[in-house]
């Protein structure tokens, strides 16, 4: 284990995940590397018994922090209030749903710190809603700049760490799609690029009916970010769309790893 005492800040927003915030949480209870909080921020029209998880491991771990949202405003604020109450040294996003493998967090601070990373990110591999892994690994390339990233968005959420004094100077923008893509986009502009760590540290979980799984939506919704938030013009977004339409397209044709 890394003797680092750099403090990791887990950003993980809450809303009716009572099926699977248990089973979150300890996959981030059982990491390797201990210096971390885990912020769990709780919608405001969460209706279920995630208040009450949350709270019992908040008082088990006093790495744990319940934050209540005063109004329901969606996902961007909730990991935006999540940011500003950050206290570690890097910042990392978890969505209640998903799971972390117990070597992440350690492999991933060591992977920043020997090269002096500002942001970098891993491959992950999805999963069924009930647990089962799927095929489908998404590689992390070694590296991502602004311009290949407005081609592919090849950054999982769930495998993103900051360091904070970045994260924190941006915020993910409430009622826009992509507001994860938007935001990796921002920082990128700051720095030449984002750093790929190629190893499987984290399961994604397609969740039926959630916003990744409607890929009709989801293209219309890039063309949208395209033209109108990003103010790209028409022959640059036919550019950028073409790249991703064929990414989803070759993904979709081979499923496994390499």
């Amino acid at each position: 284990m890394i003797r680092s005492l750099h403090k990791v800040s887990i950003v993980c927003p809450i809303y009716n995940a009572e099926k699977y915030l248990e089973e979150t949480v300890h996959s981030v209870r059982g990491q390797t590397y201990p210096h971390w909080e885990l912020l769990l921020v709780l919608d405001a029209q969460s209706t279920d018994q995630s208040q009450a998880i949350a709270q019992k491991w908040s008082q088990k771990d006093n790495r744990i922090h319940l934050l209540e949202s005063e109004a329901h405003r969606g996902v961007a604020h909730n990991r935006n209030h999540g940011i500003q109450k950050a206290t570690g040294d890097f910042i990392a996003f978890l969505d209640a749903d998903d799971l972390w493998l117990p070597q992440k967090l350690e492999k991933q601070i060591s992977f920043m710190i020997a090269h002096t990373i500002d942001f970098s990110y891993h491959s992950y591999q999805q999963m069924s809603s009930s647990g089962e892994l799927l095929p489908l690994v998404r590689k992390a390339p070694p590296t991502v700049s602004y311009i290949s990233l407005l081609k592919t968005n090849s950054i999982g959420c769930l495998t993103v760490m900051i360091r904070a004094e970045k994260a924190k100077r941006h915020s993910f923008r409430p009622h826009m799609p992509h507001e994860d893509f938007l935001f990796w986009l921002e920082i990128l502009k700051e720095i030449p690029q984002a750093e790929g760590l190629d190893e499987v540290l984290a399961h994604y979980r397609i969740v039926p009916q959630s916003r990744s799984s409607n890929k009709k939506r989801a293209a219309y919704d890039r063309w949208l970010l395209y033209r109108k938030i990003l103010k790209i013009n028409l022959i640059k977004s036919i550019y950028y769309f073409a790249f991703y339409s064929l990414t989803a397209i070759l993904q979709r044709l081979k499923p496994r790893r390499d």
